[in-house]
């Protein structure tokens, strides 16, 4: 692991300007196998495959973070839709109930104006039917006023 940590990092030293770090890609490229099978890398390497892997947990992490936050909007939407729908089927009863009650309204009142149409018309009849008998009242007492003078003369 010292040798291939050598080869993975030349001229390592304080004054030494530092490689940028690389991709998991890059530093499994160069692995060197050992006699019992198993791969090694350097030690610069394995931090930096740490460090993705740290870096795509807090990755998941957030978006699972986001899916959930997703999720709870769904629900939250899914609720204020079924509100909508229920605040809308009431408004949809009280707009037919205040259609019926207006149209009750407008019948009503159609028949009370006929009602009044039908006493003004029975009152004058009946006013007519007044005027008719003390018309006749009258002829009747010019007629007996009449009999009388020609009796009496």
């Amino acid at each position: 692991a010292d040798a291939s940590a050598a080869a993975a990092a030349p001229a390592s030293g304080p004054s030494a300007p530092r490689a940028p770090p690389r991709t998991a890609a890059e530093i499994l490229a160069n692995p060197t196998m050992s006699a019992n099978g198993t791969v090694s890398v350097s030690l610069d390497a394995w931090r930096t495959l740490r460090k993705e892997r740290a870096q795509r947990e807090r990755q998941i992490k957030s978006l699972q973070s986001q899916v959930e936050s997703a999720q709870e909007e769904l629900e939250q939407l899914a609720r204020v839709k079924a509100q909508l729908r229920e605040q809308r089927e009431l408004a949809l009863q009280y707009r037919r109930r205040g259609s019926e009650l207006f149209e009750t309204a407008k019948m009503a009142e159609e028949e009370l104006l006929t009602l009044r149409l039908e006493e003004q018309v029975q009152l004058a009849e009946q006013d007519k039917a007044l005027e008719a008998q003390r018309e006749e009242a009258k002829a009747r007492a010019r007629a007996e006023a009449e009999a009388e003078a020609s009796a009496a003369a």
